[in-house]
């Protein structure tokens, strides 16, 4: 994951309105090993932020 895709998805995150960001996790992240999404979907309320990273396809 370069720089640039790791601001983006740290200011996507930040962007919810209910937990601003927080969620119930405090890992919010995209693990580099694994290229799994982390704690991003702990917060119940970030339906728009959800579908955002739904769309969004890490490059292989």
């Amino acid at each position: 994951m370069t720089k640039a895709e790791e601001v983006i998805i740290r200011f996507l995150v930040s962007q919810c309105r209910k937990c601003k960001g927080q969620g119930e996790s405090p890992s919010h992240y995209i693990d580099a090993v694994t290229g799994q999404w982390e704690g991003v979907f702990q917060c119940p309320d970030c339906r728009e932020l959800r579908e955002l990273l739904k769309a969004w396809e890490p490059p292989k």
